[in-house]
């Protein structure tokens, strides 16, 4: 059977108002990965109105095939190679790269943007259902990422509003199996917000963000700091900011600005004797070294961790 064929009856099959909270999904993912990447490839942000494009694109194509499998194969193969250069030459770089960390940890940041564009290279392709899921699977993987990389109110929103749209695609779902032919009538395949059950997907975030809240108070914590990104990862946002007390494993010399008082614990200690009794004879002023930041350049001190090969 022609593929192409194949690829037009499964697109058929896929209601269009799952193929518009489909591509809404996608596009506050997107939003929630650029917005997380901020602080370490601040330029990624001005790609996103062309992100924009891309999927009003794919979604007022109805589900048509845009670009055929094996141009896909090959601008896919060309992104993830100029991804590898470009992530080779921005870890390799010494100024403004979390050097101090070992090589796994420091290419965290930089795989974001190859996946963004990833994601936006496979909506050209076939839409059938089996489809559908696989995009969805790749935005929860940006959301999942962006996470990782970032915190603050602005992320917080975004991320709530797209753990909605996940909720609603889910309910959509679960009514229409996702097996409702397209029209070709604009009006008819208008999204009717009654239609797409908006109200009970608000309802059911709403009851699951009180479970979720109410789970994350009742979950134990430990005596570390929270987790900041822009620590774990070497990296400040901007330039011109200020700092944070508290224990860091570098040293910028090259920043102004007013700094921050954080009240997160540094440290904790435990001291014992030999019998693993607790010792309390330890001096109050006792003193103690972190990192060694043994690395300059350009106005930064690290603490450079050699990398095995």
């Amino acid at each position: 059977m022609d593929s192409t064929i194949f690829d037009e009856k499964s697109a058929s099959e896929l209601d269009p108002q799952l193929h518009f909270l489909g591509h809404l999904a996608l596009a506050l993912s997107t939003t929630c990965l650029l917005e997380s990447e901020m602080a370490f490839v601040p330029g990624l942000i001005m790609f996103l109105p062309l992100f924009y494009a891309f999927l009003w694109i794919s979604y007022v194509s109805k589900g048509r095939r845009i670009l055929a499998t094996s141009v896909s194969n090959v601008l896919g193969i060309l992104i993830s190679v100029l991804g590898c250069f470009w992530v080779f030459s921005r870890v390799s770089r010494d100024a403004g790269i979390p050097q101090s960390l070992p090589m796994p940890t420091a290419l965290v940041p930089f795989v974001g943007p190859i996946l963004a564009f990833l994601v936006m290279l496979r909506l050209f392709g076939p839409k059938g259902r089996r489809d559908f899921w696989i995009l969805q699977g790749m935005g929860m993987l940006q959301v999942s990422l962006a996470c990782v990389l970032t915190t603050g109110t602005i992320f917080a929103f975004l991320f709530s509003t797209y753990l909605f749209s996940l909720v609603w695609i889910l309910k959509r779902y679960q009514a229409t199996r996702g097996e409702v032919e397209l029209s070709t009538n604009a009006t008819e395949s208008r999204p009717s917000l009654r239609s797409m059950g908006l109200f009970p997907s608000i309802g059911w975030t709403l009851l699951l963000g009180v479970f979720s809240v109410g789970l994350f108070l009742i979950t134990p914590r430990t005596d570390s700091s929270s987790w900041n990104p822009l620590i774990r990862f070497g990296q400040a946002r901007g330039a011109g900011g200020g700092g944070i007390t508290g224990f860091a494993e570098q040293m910028n010399l090259n920043k102004t600005g007013e700094i921050e008082i954080n009240d997160d614990i540094a440290m904790t200690v435990s001291v014992t004797d030999v019998d693993d009794n607790p010792f309390n004879g330890l001096p109050m002023d006792q003193r103690w070294r972190g990192a060694v930041l043994e690395h300059y350049d350009n106005g930064v001190w690290s603490r450079r961790i050699s990398r095995k090969p």
